[in-house]
């Protein structure tokens, strides 16, 4: 079965397809935790997915979720629950 484990190590391995440093991938690390560096990966890759405004510099909006976070204004849970509304609608 799945772990968070493995949801790290492939957002991990994702970020540099999406342009994200280490550097920025450590910074994310230690401000949200693994979890929501990993959370914060899949949700840069969603954007992009996107019909209507996709991300288009993948590196510069994860960044920008980390400078939201420093200023505890990144609300990952509801990111992450309007994901799984959309879904649910397609």
């Amino acid at each position: 079965p799945l772990s968070w484990a493995d949801l790290i190590e492939a957002a991990y391995r994702r970020r540099k397809d999406l342009g994200i440093s280490q550097k920025s991938w450590s910074y994310a690390c230690s401000l949200l935790g693994r979890t929501g560096a990993a959370l914060c990966v899949i949700l840069t890759e969603k954007g992009g997915e996107r019909k209507q405004d996709p991300v288009k510099y993948p590196a510069a909006y994860f960044n920008g979720m980390l400078e939201k976070a420093k200023h505890s204004e990144l609300h990952i849970h509801a990111s992450v629950f309007g994901l799984l509304e959309k879904q649910k609608e397609q």
